[in-house]
């Protein structure tokens, strides 16, 4: 019985600090109109939103399948003469990115069910013929490039810019509008 007492005691203190972190959380979040934005895409939480919002520059990037690559989702390619073979992911570029993406993508898969309208015909299609982490990846895959195009986008809301700066309140860089 103590051990069961004890272990409750450790869950609950955890709990109670994941709720600070998510408050902490939520207030660059909520400043932030490119991770606001970035958040709408399923699978993609505020941490996930935010992380992107302050770690990637789109412009650095050429599109969005080499955005993806650079995350490492996309399929290592090991071809010789006219054989072209295709081997699971290379790994490469930000891998708490890359993680990020593939947890989220998990969690929409965990939803995805025949006749629910959140569920992409796409997803459902490959969750029949694939195993559901080949399933994750590809759809990771497929969030990577949907955030770098959302990055792309020129900003409409009323801002001129976005301009990096570091916010104390929660100890990183995190990117600001600059209004008109």
């Amino acid at each position: 019985m103590r051990s069961h007492a004890a272990e409750f005691g450790v869950i609950a203190q955890l709990d109670g600090q994941l709720a600070e972190i998510n408050r902490r959380l939520a207030v660059p979040h909520k400043s932030n109109p490119v991770s606001q934005r970035l958040a709408a895409i399923p699978g993609v939480g505020p941490l996930t939103a935010l992380t992107v919002a302050t770690k990637v520059d789109a412009g650095q990037f050429e599109s969005a399948r080499h955005f993806a690559a650079w995350l490492g989702l996309t399929p290592k390619q090991r071809s010789t003469g006219n054989r072209q073979s295709l081997a699971g992911i290379s790994r490469a570029g930000n891998e708490r990115l890359r993680q990020l993406l593939v947890v989220g993508a998990m969690a929409v898969i965990r939803h995805a069910k025949p006749g629910s309208k959140t569920a992409s015909p796409w997803l459902l299609q490959l969750l029949e013929r694939r195993p559901r982490e080949v399933a994750a990846v590809a759809l990771a895959n497929k969030m990577a490039r949907t955030l770098w195009a959302e990055l792309a986008k020129v900003p409409t809301d009323g801002c001129r810019a976005m301009v990096l700066a570091r916010d104390p309140s929660v100890g990183f860089t995190i990117r600001r509008c600059v209004r008109r």
